[in-house]
């Protein structure tokens, strides 16, 4: 009985992996081709799932990537999707198991793509089964799907690392909403799973060569154990029109996530009496990136002065970090007065800033990192900070819920800090 539930299949660890995140890409027929590049992991099966938003679409069968599509792409409509070779091993040629796996559960639509084997999906299959769960197909992948759903985290990020963190082996694994994607890896990174770039946005692949012929550029590696979640840039212009009618003039957008660029670019074009930048630059070429995109300032962790010439090539104006004298002198020898203080309270806070500014006092400073609301006042008392900054004026969960007016009301309170 065992054999029947869980072991008659055992998935081989070279099958392929393909998402895409892009409103302006043909999102089917760029999976359709990382699926192609990526054929030699997988020949048993192939699918598509695309998702426009609101619904999801599905193709898959059993079969090379050129037949189970030779009837073409239609009706595979959306902005986001994922896709999945497999590999062909004895006995467990069903057509119940070929991924993507799609289920429906609080959140909406839920769907997945893996490689790899999960050493304790037995145990955790048997255990999820005793609670009432029900499975549809035999494959180790499922339960990925079942642990999600059942989770009683708020947010599907949360509910998806709860979910990593519970099971074992070797995988790289997508995962595919309505309107998000995420990407994760095993601990020991035995799975490749590689991140690129396209021109308006973003692929996860198995493999490079997938990359390569859909004409995306590789970014990096996945690394072990890391999540990336790769979600919509909607939320960013309501939420800038909040935060401005709170009376806050200057938002800035961190590029830590692959949404951060087309956030930026549709503040810019949507809400133009905010002046909107970018924060967390990491690289010279990121200068360039964000004045594309529509930014009008930048702002980075630390200093360099390969940084600063990037930012002032493209006619940028840089908001530099520093945390330290010699930090602070290095931006000051360049021509910096106005500075960011970062991370402020690990820094050491209030007393620390005082004493960087002493030498200093024609410098001002932002502070931000780990600054609050209750916190903020302590700052803005010294005669050298005149503003400060933080993800505080923006929480999660009223985000999550867009909530706007309240997101208004806190901008509103924010502001009256610095009246």
């Amino acid at each position: 009985m065992r054999d029947l539930f869980y072991e008659a299949d055992k998935l081989h660890e070279e099958c392929g992996v393909f998402g895409i995140y892009s409103h302006k890409d043909d999102v089917a027929l760029n999976t359709y081709w990382g699926l192609f590049a990526l054929q030699h992991r997988g020949q048993e099966s192939a699918g598509i799932i695309v998702s426009d938003g609101q619904n999801v679409h599905v193709k898959k069968n059993m079969g090379l990537v050129s037949d189970v599509f030779k009837s073409g792409l239609e009706g595979l409509d959306g902005y986001i999707g994922i896709g999945h070779v497999r590999y062909s091993t004895t006995g467990s040629s069903m057509t119940y198991n070929v991924q993507p796996l799609k289920v429906f559960y609080d959140g909406g639509n839920l769907c997945l793509s893996h490689n790899g084997n999960l050493t304790n999906a037995a145990s955790l299959r048997q255990e999820l089964a005793k609670e009432g769960h029900v499975f549809q197909t035999t494959v180790d992948s499922e339960v990925v799907l079942s642990l999600i759903a059942r989770s009683r985290k708020k947010t599907l990020e949360e509910r998806v690392a709860e979910a990593a963190n519970a099971i074992k082996g070797a995988f790289a694994i997508l995962i595919m909403s309505n309107d998000k994607l995420i990407a994760f890896r095993d601990p020991y990174g035995f799975r490749p799973l590689c991140l690129g770039r396209l021109d308006h946005g973003w692929v996860v692949a198995s493999e490079t060569c997938a990359l390569d012929l859909v004409g995306a550029h590789y970014v990096r590696d996945i690394k072990p154990g890391e999540m990336i979640v790769i979600d919509d840039a909607a939320d960013a212009v309501p939420l800038a029109r909040a935060l401005v009618e709170g009376g806050l003039s200057a938002l800035e957008v961190t590029l830590r996530t692959a949404a951060a660029l087309p956030a930026i670019e549709a503040i810019a074009n949507a809400v133009p009496e905010a002046a909107i930048g970018a924060g967390t630059l990491k690289v010279p070429a990121d200068a360039k990136r964000v004045k594309d995109a529509g930014g009008v300032f930048a702002v980075t962790p630390g200093y360099t002065q390969a940084m600063g010439a990037a930012c002032a090539d493209v006619d940028l104006p840089l908001l530099p970090g520093v945390a330290t004298a010699s930090e602070l002198m290095l931006a000051y020898a360049d021509g910096f007065r106005f500075m960011k203080f970062f991370p402020a309270v690990a820094a050491g806070g209030v007393p620390v800033l005082q004493a960087l500014g002493g030498p200093f006092p024609e410098v001002s400073f932002c502070p931000t990192g780990g600054v609050k609301l209750a916190t903020a006042p302590d700052f803005l008392a010294l005669a050298i900070v005149p503003v400060c900054g933080g993800t505080w004026l923006t929480p999660k969960d009223l985000v999550a819920a867009k909530d706007w007016a309240a997101i208004t009301r806190l901008a509103a309170e924010c502001q009256k800090l610095v009246a």
